[in-house]
């Protein structure tokens, strides 16, 4: 597992998280990949499965996770950065897929 902290922005009054390139790219993260969001314990939690609603954009230099909306201000909105944690499939017993969590930074 490892994390990186973000700074905080908005879009049109809404919340925003981005996240790109190398962080994604070194937790084997592609364009094209598929994944869930799901709200957990006060965080977004993104949820790698092939089947997955939402996709990563960008290229394949440079994937993209672009996510911003109403659904995120109760858990961002106000805070000046974000922590986001890449959590691999086998770095817990009971997950089985890659996570991605996405918290408020106090």
């Amino acid at each position: 597992m490892f994390t990186t902290t973000k700074k905080s922005t908005t879009n049109k009054g809404n919340a925003r998280v981005w996240i790109e390139g190398k962080d994604l790219i070194a937790f084997g993260v592609s364009k094209g990949d598929g994944f869930d969001k799901y709200i957990l314990n006060n965080m977004v939690v993104l949820k790698f499965n092939s089947e997955g609603r939402n996709k990563v954009s960008g290229s394949d230099t440079r994937p993209v996770i672009d996510l911003n909306g109403k659904f995120l201000n109760p858990y961002l909105l106000g805070s000046d950065f974000y922590r986001v944690g890449f959590i691999k499939a086998n770095e817990t017993k009971e997950n089985n897929q890659d996570l991605i969590t996405i918290e408020k930074v106090a």
